[in-house]
C-alpha cells in the first residue's frame, strides 16, 4: 500500500470518530485531499513526488485542514449548540479565513 493510501485511511478513520458528517465518506474521497496536499508541498519545496517519510505528518495535517474546510464551510454551519436537561454542548467552527491561515 502506498503512503498516500495509508495517510488517507488514517485520516478517514480519525475523521469518522470525531464528526458524523464523514460516516459515509470513503478512502477515495479523502485520497484526493492527501494527494493534493502532497503535490502542494512538493511545489512549495520544489521537489518531486513522493516526499520522504518525514513529511507524512505535514501531508496528513494539510489534508485534514482542507477536508474540514471543504466539508464544514460548504455546509454553511458556523456554530451549533444543544442541551438536554442539565447537560449542554456548544461547537463553533472555523471561518474560511481561519482555514486559510492554517494552510499557510
Amino acid at each position: 500500500m502506498n503512503n498516500s493510501v495509508e495517510i488517507a485511511n488514517r485520516l478517514l478513520s480519525q475523521l469518522k470518530t470525531t464528526n458524523s458528517s464523514f460516516k459515509d465518506k470513503t478512502v477515495e474521497d479523502v485520497l484526493f485531499y492527501v494527494e493534493t496536499a502532497e503535490s502542494d508541498i512538493c511545489l512549495f519545496l520544489r521537489c518531486e513526488k513522493p516526499l520522504p517519510e518525514k513529511f507524512r505528518g505535514k501531508i496528513y495535517e494539510l489534508a485534514k485542514v482542507r477536508i474540514n474546510k471543504d466539508m464544514l464551510v460548504s455546509s454553511g454551519i458556523k456554530s451549533k449548540s444543544y442541551s438536554e436537561g442539565s447537560v449542554s454542548k456548544s461547537e463553533t467552527y472555523l471561518t474560511a479565513e481561519d482555514y486559510a491561515k492554517q494552510e499557510d
